[in-house]
């Protein structure tokens, strides 16, 4: 499953394929973003919001300990707040029946959908699904981003199974860049 690009796109995503060790935002220290870092790593509910923390060292090692607290009062985005571009977007979210729909817009363009040089612009739009089902959560994203991509891209659904493992602890994680300038 893999997202389709305009014609004129194709050569980037090969280029920034081909030069991952060079353009790829984990080798510069930078939060994986949305839809890369995936799913939260814990999620803390309330009746307005919801939290998500996101582990480190995911995709290559890369990632950090990066959280989102979202509203999930079924209001739509703020135009004012619309304009200031993040790694993870703004998102509000709202309940269909028992799936948390979450919407988010206003991303920075430097983050990649995934691995192998998959870009996207700062014009993308994000929807992403999360259904509880017993003990486990299935997680699903739709990326629309018609400035670069043919058609919207849905993600093959994931599902976790929920822990309460006390050993599941966080470890923080810095990011260093180690190379040093041509001399």
């Amino acid at each position: 499953n893999r997202p389709v690009y305009k014609p004129e796109h194709w050569d980037k995503v090969q280029q920034l394929d081909m030069w991952t060790n060079k353009y790829d935002p984990v080798m510069t220290c930078q939060p994986l973003g949305l839809p890369r870092h995936g799913a939260p790593r814990r999620i803390v509910q309330s009746d307005k919001d919801v939290i998500f923390f996101y582990g480190a060292g995911v995709d290559g090692g890369g990632g950090y300990g990066e959280y989102r607290v979202i509203p999930t009062d079924n209001r739509k985005h703020d135009p004012k707040k619309a304009v200031e571009t993040t790694y993870y977007g703004y998102t509000v979210g709202k309940w269909e029946g028992d799936t948390l729909v979450l919407d988010s817009i206003s991303f920075v363009d430097s983050t990649w959908l995934a691995r192998g040089g998959f870009f996207h612009s700062d014009n993308m739009h994000l929807v992403e699904k999360f259904t509880r089902q017993g003990n486990a959560i299935n997680y699903e994203v739709t990326v629309e981003d018609p400035e670069v991509l043919v058609k919207p891209f849905t993600s093959a659904p994931h599902a976790w199974t929920l822990t309460q493992d006390p050993k599941d602890v966080w470890t923080e994680y810095i990011c260093t860049a180690n190379e040093e300038p041509d001399v």
